[in-house]
């Protein structure tokens, strides 16, 4: 409805199921292959969730890199909302960056060759990491045409974590420089608690409880930077 006459549909029958963010890639560069004058490539989910009636408002911003669509009003369970907010804010708290929008978007050629031409893990993340002009719109997300969504609290983690893997270098750095701040308090705590020890001030247990919570604070962090680094390795080997 509302598409030109000489508009006309391409369907990729994949031979296996390659997964979500694989099968957005493969569609991309069967475009880039097949059209050589496509100016712009719009990305959206096909479970009639993202609202197709936006697109006329999208390509208004057609001279821009990249259009993200935010999303608005969710249709799912309550739970499944609260567990998506918290994924946000656990987002924001890690990487340091927001990030409000799915797949949903507009990308330039320039971009979409980006994409199609360089690893990664998760769509939404990876093209708003992409440099240039930028537009974020919001649309309300709709009612699935049929059927539920294969997207339970289990995958929404899993997405959750792909999500994080885009962004393990920048983590990465956070975490070294938090170390850095932990690590030079609990060595003024380790000379104050000794401090007090020789001076005969100390609390009975006190100084032993600062070396407590060192090698806790070290372990923790230890296992949070091989965590970090492993992110690392996946985004690699992708």
């Amino acid at each position: 409805k509302g598409l030109p006459n000489d508009s006309h549909f391409d369907i990729l029958d994949l031979p296996w199921n390659i997964g979500h963010q694989p099968a957005i890639k493969k569609g991309i560069l069967h475009i880039l292959n097949e059209y050589e004058g496509v100016t712009n490539v719009v990305v959206l989910d096909s479970d009639g969730e993202d609202d197709v009636s936006f697109i006329t408002e999208i390509l208004e911003y057609i001279d821009y890199d990249k259009v993200l669509v935010e999303r608005g009003k969710r249709n799912e369970a309550w739970s499944f909302r609260i567990l998506y907010r918290l994924y946000k804010i656990l987002f924001k708290l890690v990487t340091g960056q927001s990030i409000g929008h799915g797949n949903f978007s507009m990308l330039s050629r320039r971009v979409a060759l980006k994409v199609a031409n360089t690893k990664w893990s998760h769509f939404g993340v990876f093209i708003s990491k992409c440099r240039g002009s930028e537009k974020r719109l919001v649309c309300d997300r709709q009612a699935r045409y049929s059927g539920s969504s294969k997207m339970n609290k289990t995958s929404l983690i899993m997405h959750g974590l792909m999500s994080l893997v885009e962004h393990a270098d920048n983590i990465v750095v956070r975490l070294f420089k938090a170390i850095g701040a932990i690590s030079l308090l609990v060595i003024l705590l380790i000379f104050y608690a000794l401090y007090h020890k020789f001076a005969g001030s100390s609390l009975p247990g006190w100084t032993s409880l600062i070396f407590i919570i060192s090698g806790f604070s070290f372990l923790t962090l230890s296992s949070t930077v091989v965590l970090a680094l492993l992110l690392i390795n996946i985004k690699n080997s992708n």
